[in-house]
């Protein structure tokens, strides 16, 4: 009777988590792949276009994950905002607006993902 009842918060936390609506998908991913994500790249502040360009590419072997990814921008003023991103290829090029050149941008803020990241300024 317990299992019935945490079921459905399991599944919830899971949505939460990973980010996919697709919970097919999420088990279809567990059972049958290996390994996790490895995630490297940079970030640069164009300030003629007032965007954070981001620079992405999943290193890890075989195909890539497609995983929802948690972007923090950090503010002079101390605030953070969080931007949501989906990946779904190896390598991927994501802009952000942005009035003012951030202090910081790191992938994965709240360290939701179970994944190996490489990431700075450039």
């Amino acid at each position: 009777m317990a299992a019935k009842t945490l079921e459905p918060t399991v599944t919830h936390l899971l949505r939460l988590a990973v980010g996919i609506r697709d919970l097919d998908h999420l088990r279809a991913v567990q059972l049958a792949r290996a390994g996790s994500p490895a995630l490297e790249g940079g970030w640069r502040y164009d300030a003629a276009t007032r965007r954070i360009v981001i620079d992405l590419a999943q290193r890890q072997a075989g195909d890539a994950f497609r995983l929802s990814l948690d972007i923090g921008i950090a503010a002079a003023d101390g605030s953070l905002r969080i931007e949501t991103v989906e990946l779904t290829r190896k390598e991927e090029r994501i802009e952000l607006a942005a009035d003012k050149e951030p202090t910081a941008v790191t992938l994965d803020p709240n360290t939701w993902l179970l994944a190996e990241i490489r990431f700075g300024k450039r």
